[in-house]
């Protein structure tokens, strides 16, 4: 798959963005915008690199920070015009990862206010 903007299909000078809001927790979904488009839609960018900084480690480092919830054999091949079935199994560990710790979460956060109430 060649990589190409995700607006308007263009193959030159690609950065690969993640939409969602700048320094919020919510996760951005991963797309790649051709320098023009990206001047164009600067609203929601968080994260933007250019596609050819793109590493591994800095891919999987986007998932570890919570910058997407992308699904990752998507957004790996979007990324690198190719499948990395090693990249998507680490990746899908890490996303998991990050919901089982939110149930946690969640559920002792529920107990914490619920104890509350009594007091």
């Amino acid at each position: 798959m060649r990589q190409q903007c995700t607006n308007c299909a263009g193959t030159r000078d690609l950065y690969f963005v993640t939409n969602g809001t700048q320094g919020d927790d919510f996760p951005g979904r991963m797309v790649i915008y051709c320098a023009q488009c990206r001047k164009e839609r600067p609203g929601n960018l968080d994260i933007s690199l250019p596609i050819a900084l793109l590493t591994t480690d800095l891919f999987k480092g986007l998932y570890i920070m919570g910058k997407t919830e992308t699904d990752p054999q998507m957004a790996i091949q979007m990324a690198f015009g190719q499948a990395m079935l090693i990249l998507k199994k680490e990746l899908e560990g890490v996303l998991e990862l990050k919901k089982s710790s939110l149930k946690k979460f969640r559920f002792i956060s529920f107990w914490f206010y619920k104890f509350s109430l009594k007091l």
